[in-house]
């Protein structure tokens, strides 16, 4: 449970507060987000509770829009991490049948492609913990459609990590994880 606190606190104090996404206020404060909270030490865990959060995502029935899967131990390696969310990536289309689902992905010590492990725009996509998000695509598409300039969010990401500078960023997230 810990680490599902420490999630929903970086999501107010670092994704929302900072306006790092213009749609995650509403999911969060409808609690429209499953979290769910699990170690890696079985593939097969993982996996199943992948399904199980894709299938909850999906069940209009369900309170909860979108998922994070919060992984607290065995993906600490960032390389690691990405073989594991590719190989979900490339499992999504065999468990969702046709179904729109969409991932998108978090990590402490997250690295965009042609970027140095430092460069401050790596911190847009850094979390307490690895996470998966798992969204359905209607809402995804929606989301952006009623954004005035979605074009312009990355940039305006970055501008906000460049002025709250990396010490300032990595101590936000530090104290996120050390409640």
């Amino acid at each position: 449970m810990i680490a599902i606190n420490d999630t929903k606190l970086w999501l107010q104090k670092f994704v929302i507060d900072l306006g790092l996404c213009p749609f995650a206020f509403e999911v969060f404060s409808k609690d429209k987000i499953l979290y769910k909270e699990l170690g890696f030490d079985d593939p097969k865990h993982l996996v199943a509770a992948f399904s199980e959060a894709i299938n909850t995502v999906l069940d209009e029935s369900h309170k909860a829009s979108t998922a994070l899967l919060i992984i607290t131990s065995g993906l600490e390696v960032f390389d690691d991490y990405l073989a594991v969310y590719h190989s979900l990536e490339a499992l999504l289309d065999t468990l969702v049948e046709g179904k729109h689902i969409q991932l998108a992905s978090f990590h402490p010590q997250y690295q965009f492609d042609n970027t140095e492990e430092e460069d401050i725009e790596n911190y847009t996509n850094r979390s307490p913990y690895p996470l998966i998000h798992i969204l359905r695509t209607d809402e995804v598409a929606e989301a952006i459609a009623s954004h005035p300039d979605i074009h312009s969010v990355p940039t305006h990401n970055i501008a906000t990590m460049k002025k709250l500078g990396r010490e300032s960023l990595q101590k936000l997230i530090s104290e996120i994880s050390k409640r």
